[in-house]
């Protein structure tokens, strides 16, 4: 959201819920909830209280992506470059 009063914030939109990306790889993979609680080692319940999150605490999300073999980081980074770093329109 901009504000009058901070003329060169980022628009924050992104609208990545990285939960439902890491189920969808999960299921992908043939995994089960179960193996990925093993993997990581955590309860099943931890893993899919994950699915329902937008974020994740990164080194969280490095064990699943090296779990999985999956860059779950180049999400965000392809949304990024895509967004071309959007700023607020100068309103003056």
């Amino acid at each position: 959201m901009c504000s009058s009063a901070s003329n060169n914030k980022i628009k924050t939109n992104m609208k990545i819920n990285i939960g439902t990306k890491i189920r969808e790889e999960l299921r992908h993979q043939g995994r089960t909830d179960r193996w990925l609680a093993d993997q990581i080692c955590v309860h099943t319940r931890t893993v899919q209280k994950f699915y329902h999150k937008t974020s994740i605490d990164t080194q969280q999300l490095l064990t699943i992506s090296r779990v999985l073999d999956f860059d779950f980081f180049k999400i965000y980074s392809d949304e990024l470059a895509s967004s071309n770093n959007t700023k607020c329109p100068n309103t003056k």
